[in-house]
């Protein structure tokens, strides 16, 4: 099975980062092994989901708001980086908070 890049960038995620409730924005990178593109994205988005810095338990207000948005999934021989962290920032795009 091919391998795939993901770059998926999150939007309205409810988070405490640094002592900072509020709404965070990230980018991130992941490698999965799929069948194709969709099939690529979707194991990306449970990736994510079960991710402990994403973490939104049901009663996380503002949760219905986070989305992802994948900006590009390209094929690839074999899986490079760590597939883990997070760039987040802030609503004016500012970085903010690397894990």
């Amino acid at each position: 099975m091919p391998w795939f890049k993901c770059l998926v960038r999150g939007q309205g995620f409810p988070l405490t980062l640094e002592g900072k409730s509020r709404s965070w924005s990230f980018y991130a990178n992941r490698c999965v092994e799929a069948r194709d593109e969709d099939a690529a994205e979707a194991a990306v988005v449970a990736m994510l989901r079960r991710d402990p810095d994403l973490s939104l338990g049901p009663g996380v207000v503002g949760r219905e708001r986070a989305r992802l948005f994948f900006e590009d999934i390209v094929p690839v021989d074999s899986p490079s980086g760590p597939n883990k962290g997070f760039t987040f920032f802030d609503d004016e795009g500012i970085p903010f908070y690397e894990s």
